[in-house]
């Protein structure tokens, strides 16, 4: 009897999954504001700022901390990640500064972040934040023949294009301290997918679960993105494959879904968190949102319930038709969602907390 690999094992279970969604799409949020690259200034960095999007955001006492995803050139399109610091007074009135200062916190240093450091979420624990980000990879050589198809040549060697889960952990003054990226492992097999991303962690402890999407796989199987859970340890940054399952199924409309934002607690055991899918018919970017109990399964899922208007600041950029990410907040009875607009500018949104649970259709509990 032939022992079964944790890629053969994943995608058994990913051929089960069944999706509940269906195709509609009723906005109910209002955009509060936008934050422009223009009005942005870069303190620790003296190129001039292209994009400012896809931000991770924590409401920390009463600011708002915002990480956010930084592009300074299109050659490569390599991101760092940008630390600023607004008062929930502006997002609740909408108030747009003039100038914002924004730090850099984070860029390309390894193999594995080297084509950037993309899309945070974050989670403020005991003073300090915890942040799951994609790290745009050059994969090792190893990998190459599961890779092949997408090999690139640099610096005399043929290296393959990925993503990692990486994770990063700040201290009270918003210093790194900690960097590496997760593996899936299973027993003695450890397993790289070739892509990893869209995570958000749940209870926020060293051993604890998150959703993440991982791309189960070669990059020709484009119909294995969706997303899942799993249970990890921080210390040994190890996602265990016995604990995944999808719990984000892909629709027939769909070229993909993944995990948006960070999740918010919301009740005892229940975690309201955002995602997003992408339509066949323009490629376009759609969002709803999701509740999830404290191991990720999922209890309760929206349709599409926020998508770009159609007006010319929202539809129109880098990446045209696209809200995506990264920060969710809950305040008093209001959810604030902070996404980047087609990859060039920073989106507040806002709907009612009741608006959101009567399009949640409840699936268990």
């Amino acid at each position: 009897m032939s022992v079964l690999s944790i890629e053969e094992k994943l995608l058994s279970k990913l051929r089960k999954a069944k999706g509940v969604r269906k195709p509609t799409t009723k906005n109910i949020f209002e955009r509060v504001m936008i934050i422009p690259p223009r009005r942005v200034w870069v303190s620790n960095y003296e190129r001039n700022l292209i994009s400012i999007f896809n931000p991770g955001v924590v409401k920390n006492g009463k600011n708002i901390e915002i990480f956010a995803r930084l592009a300074f050139e299109y050659y490569k399109y390599a991101s760092s990640l940008g630390w600023m610091v607004l008062s929930f007074d502006e997002v609740l009135e909408g108030r747009v500064r003039e100038r914002y200062e924004v730090k850099i916190v984070m860029w390309p240093r390894y193999l594995w972040d080297f084509r950037g450091c993309e899309d945070p979420r974050v989670t403020l624990k005991d003073g300090k934040i915890m942040m799951l980000y994609t790290g745009a990879a050059y994969m090792g050589l190893e990998d190459k023949e599961r890779f092949k198809g997408i090999r690139q040549k640099y610096s005399e060697k043929l290296m393959v294009l990925g993503d990692v889960l990486a994770y990063a952990e700040f201290d009270e003054e918003r210093k790194p301290h900690r960097k590496g990226y997760f593996k899936i492992v299973d027993e003695d097999e450890a397993y790289l997918p070739f892509s990893n991303k869209d995570a958000a962690f749940l209870g926020g402890g060293r051993r604890d679960w998150i959703l993440h999407r991982p791309h189960i796989g070669g990059p020709e199987d484009m119909r294995t993105r969706m997303g899942w859970n799993g249970y990890v340890d921080l210390d040994e940054m190890v996602i265990y494959a016995d604990t995944m399952e999808v719990t984000l199924p892909l629709e027939g409309w769909e070229t993909k879904v993944g995990w948006s934002t960070n999740a918010v607690k919301i009740g005892s055991d229940e975690y309201l968190v955002g995602w997003h899918g992408v339509l066949f018919e323009n490629i376009e970017y759609r969002n709803g949102l999701a509740v999830v109990d404290g191991e990720g399964r999922l209890r309760g899922i929206t349709n599409y319930v926020l998508a770009v208007s159609g007006d010319l600041q929202e539809s129109y950029g880098d990446r045209p038709l696209s809200i995506f990410g990264d920060g969710l907040i809950k305040v008093d009875e209001m959810i604030y969602w902070f996404g980047g607009l087609c990859d060039y500018a920073i989106g507040v949104y806002r709907t009612e907390f009741d608006k959101v649970m009567e399009e949640m259709k409840w699936l268990r509990g």
